[in-house]
Protein backbone atom coordinates (compact mmCIF):
# COMPACT_ATOMS: atom_id res chain seq x y z
CA UNK A 1 0.00 0.00 0.00
CA UNK A 2 2.85 2.38 0.84
CA UNK A 3 3.76 2.75 -2.94
CA UNK A 4 0.42 3.91 -3.81
CA UNK A 5 0.43 6.58 -1.12
CA UNK A 6 2.18 9.39 -3.40
CA UNK A 7 -1.22 8.47 -5.67
CA UNK A 8 -4.19 8.05 -3.08
CA UNK A 9 -3.02 10.78 -0.47
CA UNK A 10 -5.34 13.35 -2.40
CA UNK A 11 -8.00 11.38 -1.33
CA UNK A 12 -9.29 11.33 -5.64
CA UNK A 13 -8.67 7.99 -6.19
CA UNK A 14 -8.76 5.91 -3.38
CA UNK A 15 -8.86 1.96 -4.63
CA UNK A 16 -5.89 0.88 -7.34
CA UNK A 17 -7.86 -2.54 -7.37
CA UNK A 18 -10.99 -4.35 -9.01
CA UNK A 19 -12.20 -7.29 -8.19
CA UNK A 20 -8.79 -8.30 -6.81
CA UNK A 21 -6.50 -6.91 -9.26
CA UNK A 22 -4.70 -4.00 -9.65
CA UNK A 23 -6.21 -1.79 -12.10
CA UNK A 24 -3.52 1.26 -11.89
CA UNK A 25 0.14 1.08 -12.46
CA UNK A 26 3.00 3.71 -11.85
CA UNK A 27 5.43 2.57 -14.41
CA UNK A 28 5.22 5.22 -17.24
CA UNK A 29 4.83 5.12 -20.81
CA UNK A 30 7.09 7.41 -22.12
CA UNK A 31 6.54 8.38 -25.92
CA UNK A 32 8.37 10.91 -27.78
CA UNK A 33 6.48 14.12 -29.54
CA UNK A 34 6.68 12.84 -32.54
CA UNK A 35 4.11 9.88 -31.60
CA UNK A 36 2.06 12.11 -29.59
CA UNK A 37 1.65 14.72 -32.17
CA UNK A 38 0.22 11.29 -34.90
CA UNK A 39 -1.90 10.45 -32.21
CA UNK A 40 -3.40 14.00 -31.40
CA UNK A 41 -3.65 13.96 -34.99
CA UNK A 42 -5.48 11.09 -35.29
CA UNK A 43 -7.85 12.31 -32.54
CA UNK A 44 -8.69 15.57 -34.02
CA UNK A 45 -9.09 13.98 -37.62
CA UNK A 46 -12.00 11.77 -36.48
CA UNK A 47 -13.10 14.99 -34.16
CA UNK A 48 -13.42 16.96 -37.09
CA UNK A 49 -15.42 14.46 -39.21
CA UNK A 50 -17.98 14.13 -36.24
CA UNK A 51 -18.46 17.79 -36.25
CA UNK A 52 -19.14 17.94 -39.35
CA UNK A 53 -21.75 15.39 -39.53
CA UNK A 54 -23.17 16.72 -36.77
CA UNK A 55 -23.72 20.50 -38.70
CA UNK A 56 -25.09 17.94 -41.50
CA UNK A 57 -27.57 15.92 -39.92
CA UNK A 58 -28.73 18.01 -36.73
CA UNK A 59 -31.48 19.66 -39.04
CA UNK A 60 -32.20 16.89 -41.11
CA UNK A 61 -35.25 14.43 -39.81
CA UNK A 62 -34.33 11.47 -42.28
CA UNK A 63 -31.04 11.61 -41.62
CA UNK A 64 -31.31 11.38 -37.83
CA UNK A 65 -33.68 8.64 -38.31
CA UNK A 66 -31.00 6.87 -40.61
CA UNK A 67 -28.60 7.27 -37.71
CA UNK A 68 -31.43 5.26 -35.57
CA UNK A 69 -32.09 8.02 -33.15
CA UNK A 70 -35.84 7.97 -31.91
CA UNK A 71 -38.10 10.69 -31.19
CA UNK A 72 -36.96 11.21 -27.73
CA UNK A 73 -33.10 11.39 -28.76
CA UNK A 74 -34.07 13.55 -31.41
CA UNK A 75 -35.43 16.08 -28.88
CA UNK A 76 -32.88 15.69 -26.73
CA UNK A 77 -30.40 16.50 -29.28
CA UNK A 78 -32.49 19.58 -30.61
CA UNK A 79 -31.28 20.98 -27.84
CA UNK A 80 -28.22 22.49 -28.59
CA UNK A 81 -27.38 20.62 -31.64
CA UNK A 82 -25.11 21.19 -33.68
CA UNK A 83 -23.05 22.02 -30.50
CA UNK A 84 -21.27 18.98 -29.16
CA UNK A 85 -17.78 18.95 -28.34
CA UNK A 86 -17.06 19.52 -24.90
CA UNK A 87 -14.85 17.07 -22.95
CA UNK A 88 -14.28 13.88 -24.88
CA UNK A 89 -11.70 11.33 -25.40
CA UNK A 90 -10.31 9.15 -28.34
CA UNK A 91 -9.46 5.91 -28.21
CA UNK A 92 -6.30 5.79 -30.33
CA UNK A 93 -4.26 2.72 -31.15
CA UNK A 94 -0.78 2.49 -32.97
CA UNK A 95 -0.74 -0.48 -35.42
CA UNK A 96 1.53 -3.35 -35.04
CA UNK A 97 2.14 -2.89 -39.33
CA UNK A 98 3.54 0.70 -38.61
CA UNK A 99 0.85 2.24 -40.24
CA UNK A 100 -1.43 5.49 -39.32
CA UNK A 101 -2.88 5.19 -35.41
CA UNK A 102 -6.64 3.99 -35.27
CA UNK A 103 -9.42 5.84 -33.56
CA UNK A 104 -11.87 3.36 -32.97
CA UNK A 105 -14.44 5.56 -30.89
CA UNK A 106 -14.37 8.76 -29.68
CA UNK A 107 -16.64 9.42 -26.47
CA UNK A 108 -18.12 12.57 -26.23
CA UNK A 109 -20.89 11.78 -23.85
CA UNK A 110 -19.50 11.27 -20.47
CA UNK A 111 -15.78 10.26 -20.87
CA UNK A 112 -14.11 8.49 -17.79
CA UNK A 113 -10.20 7.77 -17.23
CA UNK A 114 -9.91 11.32 -16.55
CA UNK A 115 -8.73 11.16 -12.58
CA UNK A 116 -6.57 8.44 -13.70
CA UNK A 117 -4.92 10.16 -16.40
CA UNK A 118 -4.27 13.62 -13.80
CA UNK A 119 -3.41 11.63 -11.00
CA UNK A 120 -1.05 8.60 -12.81
CA UNK A 121 0.43 11.76 -14.55
CA UNK A 122 1.49 13.91 -11.96
CA UNK A 123 2.76 11.09 -9.91
CA UNK A 124 4.94 9.75 -13.04
CA UNK A 125 5.74 13.75 -13.39
CA UNK A 126 7.10 14.45 -10.24
CA UNK A 127 9.49 11.75 -10.46
CA UNK A 128 10.55 12.04 -14.00
CA UNK A 129 11.90 15.47 -14.14
CA UNK A 130 13.17 15.27 -17.55
CA UNK A 131 9.88 14.16 -19.11
CA UNK A 132 6.72 16.46 -19.70
CA UNK A 133 3.09 15.75 -18.66
CA UNK A 134 1.28 15.84 -21.25
CA UNK A 135 -2.09 16.68 -19.27
CA UNK A 136 -0.32 19.19 -16.78
CA UNK A 137 -2.69 22.53 -18.74
CA UNK A 138 -6.17 20.00 -18.97
CA UNK A 139 -7.39 21.10 -15.73
CA UNK A 140 -7.12 24.91 -16.56
CA UNK A 141 -9.01 24.19 -19.92
CA UNK A 142 -11.89 22.22 -18.57
CA UNK A 143 -12.32 25.04 -16.22
CA UNK A 144 -12.05 27.94 -18.95
CA UNK A 145 -14.60 25.73 -20.52
CA UNK A 146 -17.12 25.43 -17.81
CA UNK A 147 -16.96 29.59 -17.42
CA UNK A 148 -17.71 30.06 -20.64
CA UNK A 149 -20.81 27.96 -20.32
CA UNK A 150 -22.11 29.93 -17.41
CA UNK A 151 -24.92 32.50 -18.47
CA UNK A 152 -23.77 35.90 -18.46
CA UNK A 153 -23.56 38.01 -15.28
CA UNK A 154 -23.03 34.68 -12.95
CA UNK A 155 -20.36 36.23 -10.37
CA UNK A 156 -19.46 33.05 -8.66
CA UNK A 157 -21.86 30.17 -10.88
CA UNK A 158 -23.44 27.45 -9.29
CA UNK A 159 -22.28 23.85 -11.09
CA UNK A 160 -24.84 21.23 -10.59
CA UNK A 161 -22.99 17.62 -11.33
CA UNK A 162 -25.45 15.29 -12.55
CA UNK A 163 -24.16 11.68 -12.66
CA UNK A 164 -26.15 8.27 -11.23
CA UNK A 165 -25.39 8.96 -7.82
CA UNK A 166 -26.33 5.56 -7.14
CA UNK A 167 -23.53 3.97 -9.02
CA UNK A 168 -19.87 4.36 -7.34
CA UNK A 169 -17.50 3.33 -10.10
CA UNK A 170 -16.75 6.89 -11.72
CA UNK A 171 -16.62 8.71 -8.00
CA UNK A 172 -12.87 9.45 -8.38
CA UNK A 173 -13.91 11.51 -12.11
CA UNK A 174 -17.06 13.33 -9.48
CA UNK A 175 -14.38 14.11 -6.70
CA UNK A 176 -11.92 15.14 -9.37
CA UNK A 177 -14.27 18.05 -11.36
CA UNK A 178 -15.87 19.21 -7.44
CA UNK A 179 -12.09 19.81 -6.58
CA UNK A 180 -11.14 21.43 -9.66
CA UNK A 181 -14.34 23.56 -9.46
CA UNK A 182 -14.38 24.96 -5.72
CA UNK A 183 -10.57 25.62 -6.22
CA UNK A 184 -11.77 27.68 -8.87
CA UNK A 185 -14.04 29.76 -7.21
CA UNK A 186 -17.38 27.56 -8.11
CA UNK A 187 -20.14 26.37 -5.78
CA UNK A 188 -20.53 23.09 -6.36
CA UNK A 189 -23.93 20.48 -5.49
CA UNK A 190 -24.04 17.31 -7.02
CA UNK A 191 -27.39 14.98 -7.40
CA UNK A 192 -29.20 12.70 -9.90
CA UNK A 193 -31.44 14.28 -12.27
CA UNK A 194 -34.56 12.64 -10.70
CA UNK A 195 -33.37 16.50 -7.95
CA UNK A 196 -34.01 18.34 -10.30
CA UNK A 197 -36.62 21.37 -10.26
CA UNK A 198 -38.21 24.16 -11.07
CA UNK A 199 -36.46 27.43 -9.30
CA UNK A 200 -37.47 31.08 -9.67
CA UNK A 201 -35.93 33.53 -12.46
CA UNK A 202 -36.99 31.03 -15.15
CA UNK A 203 -34.03 28.76 -13.37
CA UNK A 204 -33.60 25.35 -12.47
CA UNK A 205 -32.56 24.07 -8.96
CA UNK A 206 -30.95 21.04 -7.26
CA UNK A 207 -31.89 20.39 -3.98
CA UNK A 208 -32.70 23.90 -3.42
CA UNK A 209 -29.84 25.16 -5.28
CA UNK A 210 -29.99 27.36 -8.50
CA UNK A 211 -28.13 26.33 -11.10
CA UNK A 212 -26.18 28.11 -13.19
CA UNK A 213 -24.39 25.23 -15.43
CA UNK A 214 -24.92 21.64 -15.02
CA UNK A 215 -22.02 19.24 -16.17
CA UNK A 216 -23.94 15.81 -16.99
CA UNK A 217 -21.86 12.65 -15.97
CA UNK A 218 -25.19 10.67 -16.94
CA UNK A 219 -25.48 9.20 -20.38
CA UNK A 220 -27.12 10.90 -22.93
CA UNK A 221 -29.61 8.03 -24.11
CA UNK A 222 -30.55 7.17 -20.58
CA UNK A 223 -32.11 10.30 -20.62
CA UNK A 224 -34.54 8.78 -23.68
CA UNK A 225 -36.63 6.47 -24.33
CA UNK A 226 -35.09 3.06 -24.05
CA UNK A 227 -35.28 0.61 -26.82
CA UNK A 228 -33.91 -2.63 -27.17
CA UNK A 229 -30.84 -3.78 -28.24
CA UNK A 230 -31.67 -7.58 -29.24
CA UNK A 231 -35.00 -8.40 -31.18
CA UNK A 232 -35.84 -10.86 -28.44
CA UNK A 233 -35.08 -8.99 -25.07
CA UNK A 234 -37.78 -7.41 -23.04
CA UNK A 235 -37.67 -3.71 -22.24
CA UNK A 236 -36.38 -2.65 -19.23
CA UNK A 237 -38.70 -2.04 -16.48
CA UNK A 238 -38.28 2.05 -16.34
CA UNK A 239 -38.13 2.48 -20.14
CA UNK A 240 -39.76 6.07 -21.00
CA UNK A 241 -38.06 9.17 -21.24
CA UNK A 242 -36.94 11.84 -18.31
CA UNK A 243 -39.94 13.99 -19.55
CA UNK A 244 -39.88 16.20 -17.11
CA UNK A 245 -36.49 16.41 -16.34
CA UNK A 246 -36.05 17.29 -19.52
CA UNK A 247 -38.49 19.68 -20.30
CA UNK A 248 -37.02 21.44 -16.83
CA UNK A 249 -33.48 21.88 -18.63
CA UNK A 250 -35.33 22.91 -21.92
CA UNK A 251 -36.97 26.04 -19.99
CA UNK A 252 -33.84 27.01 -18.40
CA UNK A 253 -31.57 26.78 -21.62
CA UNK A 254 -34.44 29.02 -23.83
CA UNK A 255 -34.16 31.37 -21.03
CA UNK A 256 -30.71 32.13 -21.04
CA UNK A 257 -30.32 30.91 -17.57
CA UNK A 258 -28.38 27.26 -17.86
CA UNK A 259 -25.42 26.01 -20.13
CA UNK A 260 -24.89 22.32 -20.13
CA UNK A 261 -22.08 20.08 -20.45
CA UNK A 262 -21.26 18.19 -22.18
CA UNK A 263 -23.49 19.32 -24.82
CA UNK A 264 -26.82 17.68 -25.63
CA UNK A 265 -25.77 17.30 -29.26
CA UNK A 266 -23.85 14.49 -28.22
CA UNK A 267 -26.76 12.39 -28.76
CA UNK A 268 -25.53 12.46 -32.66
CA UNK A 269 -21.45 12.28 -32.00
CA UNK A 270 -21.60 9.44 -29.53
CA UNK A 271 -23.82 7.69 -31.80
CA UNK A 272 -21.66 4.96 -33.48
CA UNK A 273 -23.40 4.97 -36.98
CA UNK A 274 -21.92 8.88 -36.91
CA UNK A 275 -18.90 7.22 -37.43
CA UNK A 276 -19.82 5.26 -40.41
CA UNK A 277 -21.01 8.20 -42.49
CA UNK A 278 -17.20 8.66 -43.88
CA UNK A 279 -18.62 5.24 -45.79
CA UNK A 280 -21.98 5.31 -46.30
CA UNK A 281 -22.70 9.04 -46.79
CA UNK A 282 -19.52 10.22 -48.20
CA UNK A 283 -20.70 13.41 -49.87
CA UNK A 284 -21.57 14.54 -46.41
CA UNK A 285 -18.23 15.73 -45.77
CA UNK A 286 -15.62 18.38 -47.33
CA UNK A 287 -12.98 16.04 -49.39
CA UNK A 288 -9.65 17.32 -47.33
CA UNK A 289 -12.18 15.56 -44.20
CA UNK A 290 -12.81 12.66 -45.58
CA UNK A 291 -9.22 11.77 -46.72
CA UNK A 292 -8.12 12.25 -43.08
CA UNK A 293 -10.52 10.69 -41.70
CA UNK A 294 -10.49 7.48 -43.59
CA UNK A 295 -6.73 7.64 -42.67
CA UNK A 296 -7.48 7.23 -39.07
CA UNK A 297 -10.79 5.58 -38.89
CA UNK A 298 -11.12 1.66 -39.01
CA UNK A 299 -14.26 1.32 -41.97
CA UNK A 300 -17.16 1.47 -40.26
CA UNK A 301 -20.61 -0.18 -41.94
CA UNK A 302 -24.26 0.44 -40.92
CA UNK A 303 -24.94 -3.09 -39.66
CA UNK A 304 -27.87 -3.23 -42.10
CA UNK A 305 -25.68 -2.24 -45.04
CA UNK A 306 -23.97 -5.40 -45.75
CA UNK A 307 -25.37 -8.73 -45.77
CA UNK A 308 -25.28 -10.93 -42.94
CA UNK A 309 -23.68 -13.33 -45.26
CA UNK A 310 -20.70 -11.66 -45.87
CA UNK A 311 -20.69 -10.74 -42.05
CA UNK A 312 -20.66 -14.43 -41.12
CA UNK A 313 -18.07 -15.33 -43.89
CA UNK A 314 -15.75 -12.49 -42.86
CA UNK A 315 -16.25 -13.12 -38.94
CA UNK A 316 -12.70 -12.61 -38.21
CA UNK A 317 -12.24 -8.84 -40.09
CA UNK A 318 -15.06 -7.26 -38.40
CA UNK A 319 -16.07 -5.83 -34.56
CA UNK A 320 -19.65 -5.71 -34.19
CA UNK A 321 -20.49 -2.58 -31.52
CA UNK A 322 -23.99 -1.51 -30.84
CA UNK A 323 -24.87 2.69 -31.06
CA UNK A 324 -24.41 3.69 -27.77
CA UNK A 325 -22.40 1.15 -26.40
CA UNK A 326 -18.95 2.58 -23.78
CA UNK A 327 -16.06 1.13 -22.61
CA UNK A 328 -15.90 -1.98 -23.77
CA UNK A 329 -19.43 -3.07 -23.03
CA UNK A 330 -21.71 -4.18 -26.15
CA UNK A 331 -18.90 -4.98 -28.36
CA UNK A 332 -18.00 -8.28 -29.92
CA UNK A 333 -14.43 -8.78 -31.75
CA UNK A 334 -15.13 -11.45 -34.87
CA UNK A 335 -11.67 -12.91 -34.18
CA UNK A 336 -11.90 -13.35 -30.74
CA UNK A 337 -15.51 -15.21 -30.71
CA UNK A 338 -16.87 -18.33 -31.78
CA UNK A 339 -18.62 -18.41 -35.42
CA UNK A 340 -21.78 -19.59 -33.31
CA UNK A 341 -22.06 -16.96 -31.31
CA UNK A 342 -21.34 -14.52 -33.84
CA UNK A 343 -24.12 -15.61 -36.10
CA UNK A 344 -26.88 -16.17 -33.29
CA UNK A 345 -25.38 -12.04 -32.29
CA UNK A 346 -26.22 -11.01 -36.09
CA UNK A 347 -29.25 -12.41 -36.36
CA UNK A 348 -30.79 -10.99 -33.13
CA UNK A 349 -29.09 -7.49 -32.98
CA UNK A 350 -31.61 -4.82 -33.77
CA UNK A 351 -30.63 -3.70 -37.41
CA UNK A 352 -30.49 -0.08 -36.76
CA UNK A 353 -29.02 -0.01 -33.58
CA UNK A 354 -25.34 -1.30 -34.43
CA UNK A 355 -22.55 -1.26 -36.88
CA UNK A 356 -19.83 -3.17 -37.95
CA UNK A 357 -16.41 -1.66 -37.88
CA UNK A 358 -13.23 -3.29 -39.94
CA UNK A 359 -10.31 -5.03 -37.30
CA UNK A 360 -7.08 -3.69 -37.33
CA UNK A 361 -4.30 -5.50 -35.51
CA UNK A 362 -2.81 -2.84 -32.62
CA UNK A 363 0.88 -3.05 -31.40
CA UNK A 364 1.34 -4.92 -28.11
CA UNK A 365 3.82 -3.86 -25.22
CA UNK A 366 6.71 -6.29 -24.15
CA UNK A 367 3.78 -8.22 -22.33
CA UNK A 368 2.06 -8.94 -25.18
CA UNK A 369 -0.89 -6.16 -24.06
CA UNK A 370 -2.92 -4.21 -26.29
CA UNK A 371 -2.09 -0.29 -26.07
CA UNK A 372 -5.15 2.23 -26.38
CA UNK A 373 -3.87 5.63 -25.96
CA UNK A 374 -6.72 7.77 -24.51
CA UNK A 375 -6.74 11.41 -26.09
CA UNK A 376 -8.25 13.52 -24.44
CA UNK A 377 -9.95 16.70 -26.52
CA UNK A 378 -11.17 19.90 -24.35
CA UNK A 379 -13.81 22.14 -27.10
CA UNK A 380 -11.33 19.93 -29.36
CA UNK A 381 -8.07 21.21 -28.30
CA UNK A 382 -5.92 17.72 -27.35
CA UNK A 383 -5.19 18.40 -23.65
CA UNK A 384 -4.09 15.09 -22.43
CA UNK A 385 -2.73 11.38 -22.22
CA UNK A 386 -2.95 8.45 -20.83
CA UNK A 387 -2.54 4.63 -21.58
CA UNK A 388 -4.49 1.67 -20.99
CA UNK A 389 -3.17 -2.21 -21.89
CA UNK A 390 -5.34 -5.04 -21.74
CA UNK A 391 -5.17 -8.72 -23.10
CA UNK A 392 -7.43 -8.37 -26.22
CA UNK A 393 -9.96 -6.00 -26.58
CA UNK A 394 -9.98 -3.05 -23.84
CA UNK A 395 -12.49 -3.35 -21.01
CA UNK A 396 -12.63 -2.61 -17.24
CA UNK A 397 -9.96 -4.65 -16.79
CA UNK A 398 -7.55 -2.85 -18.59
CA UNK A 399 -4.34 -1.81 -16.72
CA UNK A 400 -4.55 2.11 -16.68
CA UNK A 401 -0.91 3.60 -17.12
CA UNK A 402 0.70 7.31 -16.96
CA UNK A 403 2.08 8.67 -20.19
CA UNK A 404 4.63 10.89 -20.33
CA UNK A 405 6.64 12.78 -23.22
CA UNK A 406 10.11 12.37 -23.99
CA UNK A 407 12.17 13.98 -26.67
Amino acid sequence: MERWHPLIADGIIDDPWLDGRERLSLEPVVLPRTAVGKLAHAACAVARMLDEAVQAVAGDDALLRLLGLDASLIDIARLDAPRWLALARADVFAVAAGGEPQVCEINCDTPTGLAECIGLGRVAASSAPGFADPSARLRERYLAMVRAAAPAGAVQPVVGILDPTEVTEDLCHIRLLTRWLVEAGFRVVRGAPFNLHASSGRRIGLFGQPCDVLLRHYKTDCWAQQRRLWQQAPLPPQHAPLARELALIAAAMAAGTLGVLNPWGTAIAQNKRTLALPWELPGLFNAETLESVRRHLPETRFLDSLPQAQLIAEREQWVLKSDYGCEGAEVLVGRHCEAALWRTCLAQAVPERWIVQRAFTPQLDGDGRTVNTGVFLVGGMPSGLYTRTSLGPTGSGALSRPTLVGA
